[in-house]
């Protein structure tokens, strides 16, 4: 899938609007930090973002699991852990922009 036109290719602006909930920015970041191009390579940070894109995005729901079951084939048990720490506190925190993944009810998030 294409992202949309307002999401900067830039690790920065990836970051930016993978933050505000944009689910292309966040399978976007997420490929740049499991492949390190245009990011260092980092694996744990790689599979937050499949975990947090995973919850926001129903149509990428499919194509986001299958990278996601390929990336945990490559991390131990401690670093899947690790992610998931840091997706629910990335879900926890307070939107920075309108967002239907931090707008969701407690009860809809991830839990690990």
């Amino acid at each position: 899938k294409r992202e949309p036109d307002s999401v900067d290719g830039t690790l920065a602006g990836r970051q930016k609007a993978a933050d505000q909930g944009e689910p292309a920015a966040q399978v976007a970041l997420a490929r740049m930090y499991w492949h390190g191009k245009g990011a260092p390579k980092d694996m744990v940070s790689a599979y937050m973002w499949y975990l947090v894109s995973e919850r926001s995005s129903l149509d990428m729901k499919d194509e986001i699991s299958a990278a996601k079951r390929k990336l945990a084939e490559s991390l131990t048990t401690e670093q899947v852990v690790e992610a998931q720490k840091k997706a629910s506190a990335w879900l926890k925190k307070p939107p920075q922009a309108s967002s239907p993944v931090r707008s969701a009810a407690p009860s809809d998030r991830l839990n690990y």
